[in-house]
């Protein structure tokens, strides 16, 4: 530790990467053969980036972000902490801004930092709801009856949607956001209904439009 505190105080460093735990001295890397030093702990770490929300954002694109888009990172705050903690019992949960675009959680339990890969796959894999990318089209992963989760979430961000997607973001303002919409509506009468009463109104508003569904 006093050569740490050394090393700092002489190179005075702007920020930190912080890694894992690993099985030898990284300091040694080059002189070891392949697969010698392997990491032994690391904390359970999850990122979210606002450029996931750029299909439904319309204040920013890409990198840029602003207090009304940011909304979108404390919706997914709320999701993921309270699944971690209620679901999976983890509690000592570090959230922090990336430094970019979005925010991390470090997740620093001992268990957490000693799970093997595929569990953490596991754990991703039962929080993640849609799935691909913007090239291979993305896809929502909700069966039914919803998994206690998925109803858990729902409640969680049933007023932040009212507010932040309908009202701050009117994401199905544009023509080629409600059509999106209606894509998701299996009803393809309900669908050609909803259709031709927005085609005569070009201006209605999302929250309208969210009121026709209902």
């Amino acid at each position: 530790m006093s050569r740490f505190r050394k090393d700092i105080l002489k190179m005075n460093p702007s920020r930190f990467e912080i890694g894992p735990v690993y099985s030898t001295n990284p300091r040694d890397r080059k002189t070891l053969r392949g697969g010698q030093m392997k990491p032994v702990s690391k904390e359970l770490v999850f990122d979210i980036d606002l450029t996931d929300y750029d299909d439904i954002r319309t204040c920013c694109v890409k990198a840029n972000i602003c207090a009304k888009c940011w909304a979108f990172v404390t919706m997914s705050i709320k999701v993921i902490d309270t699944a971690l903690r209620e679901d999976f019992g983890f509690e000592h949960i570090l959230w922090v801004y990336s430094g970019r675009r979005g925010a991390h959680a470090w997740v620093c339990d001992p268990r957490a930092r000693n799970l093997p890969d595929e569990r953490r796959r596991a754990i991703a894999g039962y929080l993640e709801i849609v799935r691909g990318g913007s090239q291979s089209g993305k896809k929502v992963n909700i069966k039914r009856p919803l998994h206690p989760h998925i109803v858990r979430s729902l409640e969680l961000l049933k007023h932040d949607f009212a507010r932040t997607t309908l009202g701050d973001q009117d994401t199905f303002e544009s023509a080629e956001q409600a059509e999106r919409l209606l894509s998701l509506l299996p009803d393809k009468t309900l669908n050609e209904s909803l259709r031709r009463k927005w085609d005569s109104s070009p201006d209605r508003a999302s929250t309208s439009k969210w009121a026709d569904i209902d």
